[in-house]
């Protein structure tokens, strides 16, 4: 599990910092920077509707990760303590990121 900091507030999984998720997917399969990865379960929140929350928010979380090229990829797992996703007026999933990729 990992400290996850989420600011992709237009998500209808956030909730403060937090995601309602247990586990979440960064994409990027081919990603040398951070703006090349993304969050693969990122759902546009829509306008006066509920949180689509599967759960409590909860910092500690599971994340999968296609970003090979990743120093805290680890057979498809992030390896890293705390991860931030950045996105916080995000439309669509090409606009979030994970800012803690770091390039082997």
């Amino acid at each position: 599990m990992t400290d996850l900091k989420c600011s992709v507030e237009t998500c209808c999984f956030h909730d403060g910092d937090c995601c309602c998720r247990n586990d979440i997917m960064v994409g990027g399969a081919k990603a040398c920077s951070c703006d090349e990865t993304c969050c693969e379960n990122f759902e546009q929140q829509k306008e006066g509707s509920a949180r689509n929350a599967d759960g409590y928010p909860d910092r500690m979380t599971q994340i999968d990760c296609e970003a090979v090229k990743c120093r805290y990829n680890t057979n498809y797992k992030c390896q890293a303590e705390h991860v931030d996703m950045r996105g916080s007026r995000a439309g669509d999933r090409r606009e979030t990121a994970c800012a803690t990729f770091v390039e082997r």
